[in-house]
């Protein structure tokens, strides 16, 4: 995908000494203003970090109930415990991983989410994402998603790269516009207004399958629709609605879930937002 250029601005020559001591000193408390305000981003999402680092603790250590326990009361309902163990029995990793660091992380009111790798002890590296919600004032999580290796070892011990799929940018708002911009961008909807649930996927096979899901606060599903892509892409975006034509949608809060599917995948790719109709 191009990525814009923008030329840098033309160097002006000979500026006197205190003028450019008085841009020197802007710049330095431009630079002090981001680095405290990413101080405070990166620390106001540190407890979806921690809460992620304690699940994957506790399935490292074996503990499954208790991890299973601890998890979120919405993920509960969807997922019982023996399929939660078969999950983690699924990805060996999980129980026999050296180190995971979490290198993104974004809240957004009662739902966030942090991504990055988990290296098992033969040196194996995956991709990483942990969603969790915000219930009862605490962080809990939601769902965990493994991603292919990044680099898997042969018998020769030399590492070979693949090609992974994931899902970012995720966003809910009123509609998109025809250049893929969104058009009132928010989580808290009317029970009239038309919901959408936007983002980007960063390989998309032809062939591949979307399955979009809406589910109610009760983790039963509202809405569902599928779709089945005849030309692939890279960084692609994608999308689906909910519009309220003949009936509101009734007040209730509310997980918009998107899974995409293909024969190249070696699990289905999933992305999750959470929003509020009042």
């Amino acid at each position: 995908m191009d990525q814009p250029t923008v030329s840098a601005p033309p160097t002006a020559g000979g500026p006197e000494p205190k003028k450019k001591g008085k841009v020197f000193k802007i710049i330095g408390a431009i630079v002090v203003v981001f680095v405290a305000l990413f101080a405070f981003i990166w620390m106001s999402t540190g407890p979806i970090a921690e809460e992620a680092e304690t699940q994957l603790s506790l399935i490292k250590a074996g503990d499954l109930s208790i991890a299973y326990n601890d998890t979120s009361q919405a993920f509960q309902k969807m997922v019982t415990l023996e399929e939660y163990e078969n999950f983690v029995a699924e990805f060996p990793v999980l129980q026999d991983y050296e180190s995971v660091s979490f290198n993104y992380r974004d809240v957004q009111n009662s739902a966030g989410y942090v991504e990055g790798t988990i290296t098992q002890t033969d040196g194996t590296v995956y991709p990483i994402r942990v969603d969790l919600v915000h219930e009862n004032d605490e962080w809990k999580v939601y769902g965990i998603n493994i991603g292919n290796s990044e680099y898997e070892n042969d018998a020769g011990g030399d590492m070979k790269g693949t090609e992974i799929a994931t899902v970012y940018q995720l966003k809910t708002s009123v509609d998109l516009a025809e250049d893929g911009s969104l058009i009132d961008p928010k989580d808290v909807f009317s029970p009239d207004e038309k919901i959408t649930f936007s983002g980007f996927i960063s390989t998309l096979p032809a062939g591949a399958t979307m399955i979009g899901t809406m589910y109610d606060g009760e983790g039963d599903e509202y809405y569902s629709t599928a779709i089945e892509f005849e030309e692939g892409g890279y960084d692609a975006q994608f999308y689906f609605f909910v519009d309220p034509q003949n009936s509101d949608i009734p007040v209730d809060d509310y997980m918009l879930e998107v899974m995409f599917d293909h024969e190249s995948f070696k699990e289905p790719v999933f992305g999750f937002e959470f929003i509020s109709v009042e």
